[in-house]
């Protein structure tokens, strides 16, 4: 009797796993500013390398979705209670890890480098020495909200922060903020859209690659039973996720946006 209960269980929760498997909708929120060419909006629909990834790896998996804005540090939150099942453009830490699964769910790859405008390019100097150059200059430009690794925190730079690129491109234009740290892509899509790309430069090399991924809920705060799903979900996920990396579709997203590795 008790190994027959114990068989009505399991398969009782495999039907569970598959019924999840067929007719999973999920809520997923990302941060609501302009990050081409991976996230950003066009004629008032957010766009671009991962919400079209997103999209097919949910076709694939036969799940329905809702895919919402808001201010990033609301975003993480309504991750981080379980309110949402996924959050989008989220690179790990320790903190993080402790609420989300990132799997092997990554989207896009980031390169960081120092903004100057050019024609300071004689006047500040980058030869890879952090310190050296935090020393060397007034301040140093961050995204409020982003997460930036520690080469940046923990160095000595006088950090700056604003709302988003656009604020900053502002405040250096009127040569109050010095240099900007920031993401290669969106930071030069934007110069270029504002007709401004030929009065910055980026000091090479690059600082750091940035991974991001879509992470999943843990759903701490919620029953044994939609922590495992949860979990399973991300599994689910990342498997299909870096199924498409391997098809021709993958290619044709990347060239669309021109983001081609």
């Amino acid at each position: 009797m008790y190994l027959k209960k114990i068989l009505f269980i399991l398969i009782f929760f495999n039907f569970k796993l598959i019924a999840f498997a067929k007719n999973e909708s999920l809520y997923i929120v990302r941060g609501d500013g302009e990050y081409p060419p991976n996230e950003f909006t066009e004629n008032s629909k957010v766009i671009g390398v991962h919400v079209d990834l997103i999209q097919a790896v949910l076709k694939k998996l036969n799940w329905t979705y809702k895919y919402e804005s808001y201010p990033w540090s609301r975003a993480q939150l309504m991750a981080e209670k379980g309110d949402v099942d996924a959050i989008s453009y989220i690179a790990p830490n320790p903190e993080r890890n402790k609420y989300l699964w990132f799997e092997n769910s990554l989207l896009s790859q980031s390169n960081f480098y120092f903004w100057i405008l050019a024609k300071n390019k004689d006047k500040i100097f980058y030869d890879g020495d952090i310190n050296k150059f935090a020393q060397s200059i007034s301040s140093l430009g961050l995204i409020k909200g982003f997460y930036y690794q520690d080469i940046i925190t923990k160095s000595s730079f006088n950090l700056e922060y604003s709302n988003n690129e656009s604020t900053t491109l502002q405040k250096m234009l009127k040569e109050r903020m010095p240099v900007y740290f920031g993401e290669y892509y969106t930071f030069d899509i934007l110069l270029k859209k504002e007709k401004m790309r030929k009065y910055f430069i980026h000091l090479k090399p690059s600082i750091y690659v940035s991974r991001n991924y879509i992470a999943f809920s843990k759903k701490l705060n919620k029953s044994k039973e939609e922590q495992q799903l949860a979990q399973n979900r991300a599994i689910s996920f990342s498997n299909e996720l870096n199924n498409f990396k391997k098809t021709p579709e993958y290619n044709l997203i990347l060239k669309k946006y021109n983001a081609e590795e």
